[in-house]
């Protein structure tokens, strides 16, 4: 028995039917990226181009002319080709003259003296101090007011020490109260010139406490209290003191004399034979 050929499934002319739509799409679509980029790139080379003529018009010195009387003879008319350089510095002159002309005929000529201009243009004094006080010294209102500026800076510019180091009574043994600003850390010059006085008269061979007081919960606060009290020792021990008789104390407050985070106290015994602890 013997098959017809013309009853297999129909199917291959619908998939080379949807072959060829694929194939018409990609081409269109690929036809109009083609216009695209044409047009731009049509449009880059023309505004490239009058960039370029534009640059090369401004650095030959050129330009189009637009009047009659655009260039001393060079043409007449909207068509009459490109101005020289000489008739573009025409134009330029006559309008420049023109307007310092118009300029000098709106700015009114003042006969009057420059002192009497700067009198007029200063401010209005109503008690007249500063006139009497000119007067007086010599001076103009300016002048007097730049000796005040410079008067107040230089009255500002005082900066109070860093440390200082005032005596204190402790029953019968001398102390010091040892004040530091805010922030201050190290001593100054004054300070360890007074410490060193202070080492070869008073505090020579008597037995010395570095103390002080703060927030020992505070970790910045201790460490500043620990530092000022460490860089008092060493500097005390620099100035020919025995380290053994220097006894260092950092505490929590609430003892004799003041508990102060700017204060630092150095207290005077009598020399023992004890050696001091530091602590």
């Amino acid at each position: 028995m013997q098959t017809n050929a013309n009853s297999a499934p129909d199917f291959w002319p619908g998939y080379v039917d949807a072959l060829i739509n694929v194939v018409l799409n990609l081409l269109f679509v690929v036809s109009i990226f083609a216009i695209a980029i044409a047009t731009t790139g049509f449009t880059i080379n023309k505004y490239a181009r009058t960039a370029n003529e534009n640059a090369a018009a401004a650095a030959s010195g050129t330009g189009t002319g637009t009047g009659a009387g655009a260039g001393a003879g060079a043409g007449t008319g909207t068509g009459a080709g490109t101005a020289t350089g000489s008739g573009t510095q025409i134009v330029t002159t006559k309008q420049a003259a023109t307007a310092g002309e118009r300029a000098t005929a709106s700015t009114p000529t003042s006969t009057k003296h420059p002192s009497q201009l700067a009198s007029e243009a200063a401010p209005a004094d109503p008690g007249g101090v500063a006139e009497r006080s000119g007067n007086e010294a010599g001076f103009s209102p300016s002048q007097l007011l730049n000796v005040r500026l410079i008067v107040h800076a230089a009255a500002g510019a005082t900066v109070a020490p860093a440390v200082t180091i005032a005596p204190v009574t402790t029953g019968t043994s001398p102390g010091f109260k040892v004040t530091y600003t805010r922030g201050a850390v190290a001593l100054d010059a004054d300070a360890k010139q007074a410490l060193q006085a202070l080492a070869t008269s008073t505090l020579a061979d008597r037995q010395l406490t570095v103390w002080a007081a703060t927030d020992l919960r505070q970790s910045g606060a201790r460490q500043t209290v620990t530092q000022r009290v460490m860089t008092l020792r060493d500097e005390l021990s620099n100035a020919g003191i025995d380290s053994a008789r220097i006894d260092v104390r950092v505490t929590g407050g609430g003892i004799w004399p003041e508990a102060s985070s700017g204060v630092v106290w150095l207290t005077t015994s009598e020399a023992s034979t004890r050696t001091a602890s530091t602590r």
